[in-house]
């Protein structure tokens, strides 16, 4: 975990907190005054996948999937693409992936 940087950890422990609770939070949510003080449109790509990486290297569902948009309510980037709210068979594969964060965080917390 050391490869992550301040900012990036107190990031991961807001998404550990929001998975245990099986729950999402938005870009903005995140950004918030209270969290780490960044606008919703970011930058967020850099941060969320260095604990994307580190989750995966350490055997762990990628946690960084728990970050999406307030109007469609998934994440701007799935697998290295855009994740079209349309494309109901890419939606469906997240939303599976989601549920395997929620399962691990409520095992493992």
């Amino acid at each position: 975990m050391s490869a992550l940087t301040e900012k990036q950890k107190i990031i991961r422990d807001i998404l550990i907190c929001c998975a245990r609770r099986r729950r999402t939070i938005t870009y903005g949510a995140l950004g918030s005054k209270d969290n780490v003080r960044r606008t919703d449109r970011g930058p967020w790509t850099t941060d969320l996948d260095a604990i994307g990486d580190e989750e995966v290297k350490a055997g762990r569902p990628d946690i960084s999937l728990t970050v999406v948009s307030q109007t469609t309510r998934l994440p701007r980037m799935y697998r290295g693409k855009e994740l079209d709210p349309n494309d109901k068979e890419r939606v469906k594969i997240y939303k599976s992936g989601l549920e395997r964060i929620y399962e691990y965080w409520e095992k493992n917390g």
